[in-house]
């Protein structure tokens, strides 16, 4: 008797929720999206969370429990005074087709964008996260109080996915890549902000803006603008396109095929990075072997082999060579990004580099 009663008030809450959230369609369910440019994105729909992945906890209130357990407590009433901002009344779930369309629309410069999300079109806000969020690979699109627009449903999920590309493309906030970007944004100096204008300001939130910026389409851009008005416009910055594109640029196949690992060559790097016109490519090689036959390339993000810059055998531990940033031909080649691949035997290393011109 207890069960029927409780299923038929879950039964009387949902069908309340039907009374103000709008464009929840029934009997949605996740959806796997496969765009051209790499990315892959599992969406669930707001009817399909609000079927399978609500529950009310021990005071009642309704909660949100992924699959992993993580919870969110949801917001019901528009009139919680948690939402300060009522607009029509009612809360608005994005559109699951404007949220595709971005996606698909995302284009790094041709490069593959290997990213796998999990996107939630929130059927109602979180109260204590209220806006849309990424943590990881999870994105939470929040409803709207109004009906969210194309352009608005665009905007948010690509500065999403650009914080996703933080998240999965860059190690830590004392990784080389984090530091290289800093520079490169000159924000490497910048003194935290504190009070309620801060977001704008955080080096991540300009992080996912530029990849909005420079990477979405043109209904995610339909402002021109990014969130930070006292800052240069991402176009305006030297090679941070190029350093997304470097990021986010997967390791050549034809450069990395069937390599099979044997441990002579313990690392690699080249410095300086970003460099012009001169870096040095360096390898710490396994001291005891005694002679390496080495061989070291530089290739273009596409694969296209730009130099053939050594090929020889090393004696001792330590093996470096300095490129001038010219082609086999003699020809400086063009700001942007680069590989090189230093092999020994069926081993390989490889690492980007950005030529700053």
């Amino acid at each position: 008797m207890f069960v029927i009663k409780k299923i038929s008030i879950f039964i009387v809450v949902v069908s309340i929720f039907g009374a103000f959230v709008s464009g929840m369609a029934a009997a949605e369910i996740p959806q796997t999206f496969y765009p051209e440019n790499g990315i892959k994105a599992v969406l669930y729909p707001p009817s399909y969370i609000m079927e399978t992945m609500t529950c009310r906890d021990e005071c009642g209130r309704l909660m949100m429990v992924l699959p992993d357990g993580s919870s969110y407590i949801l917001v019901e009433d528009i009139s919680d005074p948690v939402i300060v901002n009522k607009g029509d009344g009612s809360f608005h779930p994005a559109a699951i087709e404007n949220i595709t369309t971005a996606l698909a629309e995302i284009d790094v410069d041709g490069v593959m964008v290997d990213l796998a999300l999990e996107i939630f079109i929130l059927p109602l806000p979180r109260r204590f996260v209220p806006g849309s969020t990424a943590v990881g690979n999870r994105i939470f699109i929040s409803p709207g109080v109004y009906d969210i627009s194309i352009e608005l449903a665009a905007y948010t999920i690509t500065h999403e996915v650009g914080h996703c590309v933080q998240n999965l493309f860059i190690s830590g906030s004392e990784s080389r890549e984090w530091l290289d970007y800093l520079t490169i944004r000159d924000l490497l100096d910048e003194t935290p902000v504190d009070g309620l204008m801060s977001h704008m300001y955080l080096p991540e939130e300009i992080f996912a803006e530029d990849f909005r910026y420079l990477f979405g389409g043109e209904a995610s851009n339909y402002s021109g603008t990014i969130e930070n008005p006292y800052i240069a416009l991402p176009d305006e910055v030297p090679e941070l396109a190029t350093f997304f594109v470097t990021l986010i640029a997967p390791i050549i196949a034809s450069v990395d095929a069937d390599v099979i690992p044997e441990g002579k060559i313990l690392s690699a790097m080249n410095y300086p990075n970003p460099f012009n016109p001169v870096t040095t490519i360096k390898a710490q090689l396994d001291p005891s072997v005694s002679m390496h036959e080495i061989e070291v390339n530089i290739y273009g993000v596409d694969g296209s082999l730009i130099r053939r810059l050594f090929s020889g055998d090393v004696s001792g531990g330590e093996f470096s060579v300095r490129w001038d940033g010219r082609t086999d031909r003699g020809t400086k080649v063009p700001s942007g990004a680069y590989l090189y691949a230093i092999r020994s035997g069926t081993e390989l290393r490889t690492g980007k580099m950005i030529m700053m011109r």
